[in-house]
């Protein structure tokens, strides 16, 4: 058996594919943490970890079953990384933590930024009062996928440390792969269809600037009969034939949509890290993105676009993503893939999230 020096409980509000980036980039983080001395746990509240695709069970990964407080006892971790807020098992895994004197990290994953803060405003604001921010100001550090996010959270709880460590990207991709050239470019959106995502302002800009020769595939689950509302505004701009909704996919059948893409879009109004921008590069495709995501790094590195959250702003970098020659968007695609290979390898985030792990526990000590 492999020496264990650490015990590491992670939390998931879920570990189903529709839960979307956070799902991959916690499983991985799992993964690759449990190659090290460390024995990982991974809990969810519900048996979603159990049938996840991205979930396999090892000698240093297992799959923690019982309530939050069981799991925590039956465990008995030297640390607790929770991803997320808002929900009962954060809250008790908070009060737990706290009373038996157990070091717990906390990663937001953007739920606290101002967007996302005002989306369901009310409910929020009565939780933070009644017990969000209690539990927060316990944490022993707060995590950060990017330092745009690290600054907001060290605005509002500015006790807290913060360490930013961004999310690694899967890298045995292979580099990029095309399948066939379909009769259209297609510019493929990846994620779930949530208000957050900024879709309407896709669609609106799509339709200003209607682009004869490609398509546009939405590929996710849809949350909060959000597509609905979508699928009114396509036949109020009449782009029935050249927007297609394709579901949620996952596994090969994700990968065929990758392959088949020409770019990628992610028109979000906040995202704390964007695993499906990690996800493109790492497969030679362009990228364009809204200023709501940290992908600056983007236009710096000629690997995409990075423009305000408007219509206008998406409007403006569509009309020119269109008008790039296919030796363009390949130069452009070769340059996404080395900015992915040399700075989201996962070898080096599990490694800074073990240091991390280290030190709280030895600073609780």
């Amino acid at each position: 058996m492999q020496r264990v020096e650490l015990k590491i409980l992670i939390l998931s509000t879920s570990f189903a594919s529709s839960y979307g980036g956070p799902v991959r980039s916690i499983s991985r983080l799992a993964k690759d943490v449990a190659s090290l001395p460390v024995q990982v746990g991974l809990w969810a509240p519900t048996d979603s970890v159990l049938k996840s695709p991205f979930v396999q069970e090892s000698e240093n990964l297992i799959i923690v079953r019982h309530n939050i407080k069981d799991a925590l006892r039956t465990f008995q971790p030297d640390l607790v990384h929770d991803n997320g807020i808002w929900l009962y098992h954060h809250h008790a895994a908070a009060a737990f933590c706290f009373r038996f004197g157990i070091p717990r990290l906390v990663s937001p994953h953007g739920m606290l930024s101002g967007w996302a803060r005002n989306h369901k405003w009310l409910k929020k604001f009565i939780a933070w009062h009644l017990y969000q921010q209690r539990d927060l100001m316990r944490a022993n550090a707060l995590h950060a996928t990017s330092e745009n996010e690290a600054a907001e959270l060290r605005r509002l709880l500015p006790s807290v440390p913060v360490h930013y460590i961004p999310n690694g990207i899967e890298l045995e991709v292979g580099g990029p792969r095309r399948a066939s050239k379909p009769s259209k470019k297609i510019l493929l959106f990846v994620g779930r269809i949530y208000p957050v995502k900024g879709l309407p302002m896709l669609l609106e800009a799509w339709d200003i600037v209607r682009p004869t020769d490609w398509t546009l595939r939405i590929v996710g689950p849809d949350e909060g009969g959000h597509l609905a509302e979508l699928q009114k505004l396509i036949e109020r701009f009449n782009l029935e034939k050249q927007i297609v909704f394709a579901g949620e996919k996952t596994g090969d059948a994700l990968e065929s949509e990758y392959n088949a893409a020409t770019a990628l879009v992610l028109p979000s109004h906040s995202e704390s890290f964007g695993m499906v921008v990690g996800e493109a590069i790492a497969r030679g495709l362009p990228v364009l993105t809204t200023q709501g995501t940290p992908w600056s790094c983007l236009p710096e590195t000629r690997s995409g676009w990075w423009i305000p959250a408007t219509v206008e702003g998406i409007s403006d970098a569509l009309r020119e993503l269109i008008n790039y020659s296919e030796k363009e968007l390949s130069e452009m695609g070769r340059n996404a893939r080395m900015l992915a290979e040399s700075r989201f390898g996962w070898n080096a985030v599990a490694s800074e999230f073990l240091k991390l792990y280290r030190d709280l526990i030895s600073r609780r000590a």
